[in-house]
Order: C-alpha cells, then sequence, then structure tokens
C-alpha cells in the first residue's frame, strides 16, 4: 500500500514537472508584460472603484468612465508604473527560474480573478437593472389597463404584489396610501386576539366566524375582549405597522367604514403570518384558507390553466381576506404556486376605494372583475416570468392580459 502511495505521488510530480518544463519558457518570455500588469492591473481596478461613486447613469456616460479609467491607469504606468516594473524584475532576477514562473502564474491567476470578479459584478448589476426596468413596465402595464376601466372621479385604486421568497417587488401602484379596507382589516383583530388574549383558544370559535364568514359581532366581541381599539392599534405598531386602524363596528348599520389601512401594512401582517414570526401563525393561516366567500384573485381567472402543470405550474393555496362596503372592494392575501416542486409564495392585495358612493347601487360587484384582471395581469407580466423565464401563454386569453385583451 505505501510503494502504490509512493508510486502515485512520484506519477503526479513527474507529470507536473513536464507540464512546468513546456510552460515555464513561455510565462518567461511574456515576463516584462506580466510584470507591467502586476503594477498596472491593481491602478486601474482601483480607480474603476473610484469612477463608481460619480454620477453616471447612461451608457454614454459608462463608457467615458471606462475610457478614463482605462487612460488613468496607463498614465500612472508611464509616470510611476514602467520604474516600479522595472525594479520588480531586478527582484525576480535573484530567484530561480522555476520560482520566477510560479510567482508570472500567479499574477495571471490575479489578473483572472479580478476581471472575472468584475464581470460578475457587472452581470448582477445589469441583471438588477433588467429586473427593475421589467418592474417599471409591470407598473405600467397595470396602470395602462387601469385608465380603460369606467371609474369615479375621486376613486382610488392601489395594486401591491411582492415575493416571500426574496427581495424585490412586482407591482406598486398607490401600496401606501391609505385606504378604508372594510371587513379586510378582520386579519388585524385575529393577530391580536391570538397574541394579546391569556387563552386564545377559547375565542377561537368568534375568530373563525369573523374571517370565514366575516361576522361583526365576533369581530366586536374579539376587539373588546383585547381590551379595545387603542390595545390593537399599539399591538400593530409593535410589528412595524403604522398606517392602520382597527375601529368597533357599529351595531346600528354593520358597516365597517371607518377601518383603514395601506396595502404596504396588510403586506407586513401576511408576511409575519405566513412565515411563521409571530404566535400561533399557523392557526391563522389555516384559517384564512378555509373562506367559503369567492375570492378576486384566483377564483374566475386564468391562473386556473396551470391546474396539472400544463403550463409549468399549479396554483396550491389562498390565504386570504376580502373587505366589501359602500365604496370599498379590497382582496388581499398569499398566492401559494407550485411552479413544478418548487413552491413560492407572493402576496398580492387589490383595492377600490370611492368614498362618494353609497349603499345599494351595485358598484362593489362591478369592481370585483377588474380586481380579477389585475391579478392575471400581474401573474401573467411579474409572477410567471420570473420564475420560468417563459411568457404566460395561457389558454383562457391567449397570453393577452389586461389592455391587450
Amino acid at each position: 500500500m505505501k510503494e502504490s502511495l509512493q508510486n502515485l505521488v512520484k506519477s503526479f510530480y513527474d507529470t507536473g514537472s513536464d507540464v512546468m518544463g513546456h510552460v515555464t519558457p513561455v510565462i518567461n518570455k511574456a515576463a516584462p508584460a506580466l510584470e507591467m500588469l502586476a503594477v498596472s492591473v491593481p491602478m486601474y481596478f482601483g480607480m474603476h472603484e473610484l469612477m463608481d461613486f460619480l454620477p453616471v447613469s447612461d451608457s454614454t456616460g459608462n463608457t467615458s468612465a471606462n475610457l478614463a479609467t482605462g487612460a488613468g491607469a496607463m498614465a500612472w504606468y508611464n509616470w510611476k508604473g514602467r520604474e516600479l516594473a522595472q525594479t520588480f524584475r531586478e527582484r525576480l532576477n535573484e530567484y530561480s527560474q522555476g520560482t520566477q514562473s510560479l510567482i508570472h502564474t500567479g499574477i495571471i491567476g490575479t489578473g483572472l480573478g479580478l476581471v472575472t470578479i468584475d464581470g460578475c459584478d457587472l452581470s448582477d448589476e445589469q441583471e438588477e437593472n433588467n429586473y427593475s426596468s421589467r418592474l417599471e413596465s409591470v407598473d405600467k402595464e397595470v396602470e395602462r389597463y387601469i385608465n380603460t376601466l369606467k371609474l369615479g372621479d375621486n376613486e382610488v385604486v392601489s395594486v401591491y404584489a411582492h415575493p416571500l421568497d426574496r427581495k424585490g417587488t412586482f407591482v406598486d401602484i398607490n401600496g401606501d396610501h391609505e385606504i378604508r379596507s372594510a371587513s379586510a382589516n378582520k386579519v388585524y383583530v385575529m393577530m391580536a386576539a391570538y397574541n394579546l388574549l391569556d387563552n386564545p383558544e377559547h375565542h377561537e370559535g368568534d375568530i373563525r366566524e369573523m374571517i370565514t364568514v366575516s361576522d361583526n359581532r365576533a369581530t366586536n366581541r374579539l376587539i373588546r375582549a383585547v381590551g379595545g381599539e387603542s390595545e390593537i392599534d399599539r399591538y400593530l405598531s409593535s410589528l412595524g405597522i403604522y398606517h392602520t386602524s382597527v375601529q368597533l363596528i357599529p351595531e346600528s348599520t354593520g358597516r365597517t367604514l371607518n377601518n383603514t389601512t395601506t396595502l404596504h401594512d396588510l403586506s407586513k401582517a401576511y408576511s409575519l403570518m405566513y412565515d411563521g414570526d409571530i404566535n400561533h401563525s399557523s392557526n391563522m393561516i389555516s384559517i384564512l384558507n378555509d373562506s367559503p366567500h369567492k375570492d378576486r384573485l384566483i377564483d374566475g381567472t386564468c391562473l386556473h390553466d396551470g391546474s396539472g402543470y400544463r403550463l409549468g405550474y399549479r396554483i396550491d393555496d389562498l390565504f386570504h381576506k376580502t373587505g366589501s362596503i359602500n365604496g370599498v372592494n379590497i382582496d388581499a392575501g398569499i398566492i401559494e404556486v407550485d411552479f413544478e416542486g418548487d413552491k413560492i409564495p407572493y402576496f398580492i392585495g387589490v383595492s377600490f376605494d370611492d368614498e362618494s358612493i353609497g349603499p345599494g347601487n351595485g358598484w362593489a360587484a362591478q369592481r370585483s372583475p377588474f380586481a380579477r384582471d389585475i391579478s392575471e395581469l400581474v401573474f401573467a407580466e411579474s409572477v410567471y416570468p420570473t420564475y420560468t423565464e417563459n411568457e404566460y401563454n395561457c389558454r383562457t386569453h391567449g397570453g393577452k392580459h389586461g389592455a391587450q385583451q
């Protein structure tokens, strides 16, 4: 065994010596150029990093910056670099040819490493720019569709969607705008009940009734049980939810007109529950998945065209809460998509809010198809291509969504 290992080591040594015997003369002939690189390349990359601080954004500006960087490195070489290269050469001559070759090989490796790293940085930057450009395009597509709708003069449409498995946003239109949220705010009451009550399991009947059938009496009982509206607002603020107000529902009208929030706040709440960052998250997510109401995010949309992975995905689950009252139509929650084994969750919220609308005119029902169209558009233009790098050619619309239909 020992003899075999010795023979193996000797074989590697002989092979390495033979390779170096061929490579060394080539490397040594290139020695002057390599020594110039040894003193110039660090200066080039140093200047390249310095140029990043300049306010350059367009392609012409970037080209000018690279030319200036190269010119600066050459000027520095002619000024001091040539002298340093000569000194470097004299020092190398004190070593054997084999050692010089190893040093030159190290210079080559370092230079290639710097170029590779810089190239990777440029690729990452280009990928980020492409992603940002696509998101701007999605915002414009959604706005273009909204502009085709016959909406009220004071009507505000808010749309916000983002992935939970990575940073970034799919679409953000009025996501930070304060809106009336009707029963969608009941998710906040549920979060407070599970995290502020000593024995929340004793109140699970009311919690489930509040979310699944939107029972207003159950909602008021829970608000009182946790200590009132101010206690809920205080709890939400501790979670970073700052632009939300939860109000008792007037028993005379049963209308949740005083509840307000933003889609950003709703996104924060759903993300905390889905990621398990607050107590009893699994209970709450389970209840949000148990609503008998028809939703406005996937029901009746082409998202179901992916059933059975026909288009490389299928919709697994929806965890959400709707809200609907005079001049308010909102649905927000998390959609789970299975991309052939990769489960991807993303938040989406769509809201229509018009304070000039009174009761009993069918306004809210008219907005539900608009919300579904927007959900389809966000999925087709942002979610699907992000995870498949393909266009979403659904069967229902032939790949045309929003204003394209």
